[in-house]
């Protein structure tokens, strides 16, 4: 398998691609009017694609609102997973977090999804709380997760 090539902002006819990933990573799929809408209509969103091999093989969502990023979603396509993709695409998303002066990023993660749960924890998000029945479609509980931002080494001090 190549590494990781390129992380590029996602565009809408990378749709196709993007509704392959979510069916292979979530039990419940966002609809591609759900991404239309966060690409044409959510001033707060960005949304970006990794590439390798020509082909897109991840993605992450942001909304960047004030002094807080949160993830909305992450994703890379299982036989990608465990090379350090997701990893890249999470730096990214922080990298730009910070660059839009957010003092802490944000998300949540299924209770069930053990990996993902230390996966943050290993990238330094911290366990904030439980949201109940935050996944609609089953009513499993979410974990609140929070990383706060460091900024010294973007001030010069």
């Amino acid at each position: 398998m190549t590494p990781l090539s390129k992380i590029r902002p996602m565009r809408l006819r990378d749709l196709f691609w993007i509704l392959q990933i979510e069916n292979a990573c979530f039990p419940s799929p966002w609809p591609k009017e759900e991404f239309i809408t966060e690409l044409t209509n959510n001033r707060f969103a960005k949304y970006f694609v990794a590439i390798s091999d020509k082909r897109i093989i991840g993605f992450i969502g942001l909304w960047l609102i004030f002094e807080e990023a949160h993830v909305t979603t992450i994703a890379v396509l299982p036989n990608y997973q465990k090379m350090g993709i997701g990893k890249s695409l999470l730096s990214f998303g922080e990298k730009l977090a910070q660059a839009s002066n957010c003092t802490k990023m944000i998300l949540e993660v299924r209770e069930s999804n053990k990996n993902a749960y230390q996966f943050y924890l290993n990238e330094g998000y911290k366990f904030n709380r439980i949201k109940k029945n935050y996944y609609t479609h089953n009513l499993e509980d979410g974990i609140e997760m929070i990383k706060e931002l460091n900024h010294a080494a973007h001030s010069g001090s």
